[in-house]
């Protein structure tokens, strides 16, 4: 919720969680960028690789056979429902997520 109307909008559009990949782009992340503030690039960079792991396509490089139960899933049609994330892919996303931390575009709160 936006209080400040002395501060210029955005976007005019949804705002949800930075890293959300329920739409393909973070329109209102892209329109911060836009307006100068290059500092949140990064963490865009970032989501963008979160959202390139929703692709069906790709899901079998990022995602593990089996759910965390150990069943593996199948839709009536036969094909496979990908289950989590890989440990390994888990591993590279922390990696690349503490690196731009550590740039000091994240600020951990305390």
């Amino acid at each position: 919720m936006v209080v400040d109307t002395t501060t210029p909008s955005c976007g005019n559009n949804r705002f949800g969680c930075w890293v959300c990949t329920v739409v393909q782009k973070h329109q209102s992340m892209e329109a911060i960028v836009d307006n100068g503030e290059e500092w949140i690039e990064p963490m865009l960079e970032f989501r963008n690789l979160l959202a390139e792991t929703q692709d069906p396509a790709k899901k079998q490089i990022y995602c593990q056979t089996k759910r965390r139960n150990g069943r593996v899933w199948e839709k009536a049609d036969g094909s496979h429902i990908p289950g989590p994330y890989k440990f390994s892919v888990h591993q590279e996303f922390l990696r690349q997520l503490l690196e731009v931390q550590n740039k000091g575009q994240i600020r951990a709160v305390p």
